[in-house]
């Protein structure tokens, strides 16, 4: 990619970050739809892949493969790109990095400055009112999670702009801000996935490099012991699950808690010990009452309902563990791991890194209360400040300090 179509390629990018504000005019999809022009040039002429493209093209074709058997139809809905095949469009970038210029000297803090700055003025006033009137506040997005969660990477960068930066009155305000309406949005998962990762972030600063092992060994554990006790309940009978989920709550935020524990996390758990090792097909965690064997470790839901919706299993592992198996986790944490080593391992430190270090660590622990790493409002911010980061790396390797 030389030249006018680096330039349109850089300039796209940058549209499509400032329109990550809002899910109700979805502009910041353009990127990723021009970026998909590219994707066989990319594959077809590149003599050496990285690793991060490498697993990238694995994971997405293990994918393609399960919906070409499970649900071939799903390829022609939007609304299974939207929900259940989202990762398709987020993660599709990391296949073009080959044609990719780098050393292109790209302004990319002042472009992320300009962004969490216009982001968090113009979500200011709608937040206010929503809350103001009685509701949770969603902001320019259609759910709370959705705002709260695009309000996560920006609190990820802002923090990083705070900790850089001489002048620390602006990055101050934009997190005293983004905090509040993070507080109005009621995104517990949001505020969980932030502080987690603020925490990881000073401990690698503070050379306490097992953090993460502890942090999420401790998650972990918490999720299990939950599962231990609400698994039973739900395989014992799934329609009432969500009903017993519901007297047990005295608001609709308990409610949610519930249900997740009752219902959403023990169904991907459900699907993924009936067909552990390769799931039980890519979108087919909505499609329920299901129609499974006991009997076998290999199967497809098969069920004639197909759905197309955000009744996922409200964890990004247990949703892939469900409907991608055990080859499916591995061939994603692959992919995961390579962002995340290319993220602290070739830049120097600056506002761009350090956010983007923040901001994965957020994703990650956030997604263990929801589906959040491929979801749209949280990952396509953060997906293109990744690919800006990329085209302007410099030859240096230092580890983060």
């Amino acid at each position: 990619m030389k030249g006018d179509l680096s330039k349109i390629t850089l300039l796209l990018v940058v549209f499509g970050l400032l329109f990550t504000c809002t899910n109700i005019v979805p502009w910041s999809i353009i990127p990723f739809a021009w970026i998909c022009c590219f994707v066989p040039i990319s594959l077809i002429t590149s003599t050496k892949l990285p690793r991060l493209t490498l697993y990238a093209f694995l994971y997405l074709a293990y994918s393609l493969l399960s919906v070409l058997y499970y649900d071939p139809i799903a390829l022609t809905q939007f609304d299974f790109f939207r929900y259940d095949g989202n990762y398709f469009i987020t993660f599709l970038p990391f296949l073009i990095l080959p044609l990719l210029p780098q050393n292109l000297r790209v302004p990319d803090e002042k472009i992320i400055k300009l962004f969490a700055s216009i982001s968090v003025l113009i979500s200011l006033l709608p937040c206010i009112y929503q809350y103001s009137v009685g509701n949770f506040s969603t902001g320019y997005f259609l759910a709370t999670n959705a705002f709260g969660g695009f309000l996560m990477i920006i609190l990820s960068f802002s923090f990083s702009w705070l900790n850089l930066s001489k002048n620390r009155v602006v990055p101050m305000v934009l997190i005293f801000l983004s905090l509040s309406m993070l507080f109005m949005s009621g995104s517990r998962g949001s505020l969980f996935g932030i502080i987690s990762a603020l925490l990881i972030y000073f401990c690698f600063k503070w050379h306490i490099k097992f953090a993460p092992v502890i942090l999420l060994s401790v998650v972990i554990g918490i999720k299990i012991m939950i599962l231990t006790y609400t698994f039973p309940v739900y395989s014992g009978n799934p329609t009432f699950s969500v009903s017993s989920a519901i007297q047990k709550a005295d608001t609709g935020k308990e409610a949610n808690i519930y249900i997740r524990a009752y219902e959403n996390w023990p169904r991907g758990l459900f699907l993924f010990f009936n067909s552990p090792i390769i799931g039980t097909g890519v979108g087919s965690v909505n499609d329920f009452p299901f129609d499974l064997s006991d009997t076998k470790l290999f199967q497809f839901n098969n069920s004639n309902i197909r759905e197309y919706n955000s009744s996922h299993a409200h964890d990004t592992y247990l949703q892939i563990l469900a409907e991608q198996g055990l080859v499916g986790l591995v061939l994603f944490l692959l992919m995961w791991r390579s962002l995340y080593t290319s993220i602290i391992t070739r830049y120097t430190p600056s506002l761009t890194r350090d956010g983007l270090f923040i901001a994965f660590w957020a994703l990650n622990f956030a997604s263990f209360t929801e589906h959040r790493i491929p979801s749209p409002s949280n990952a396509f911010p953060f997906i293109l400040i990744y690919i800006l980061f990329y085209m302007n790396q410099s030859n240096f390797k230092p580890k983060l300090t």
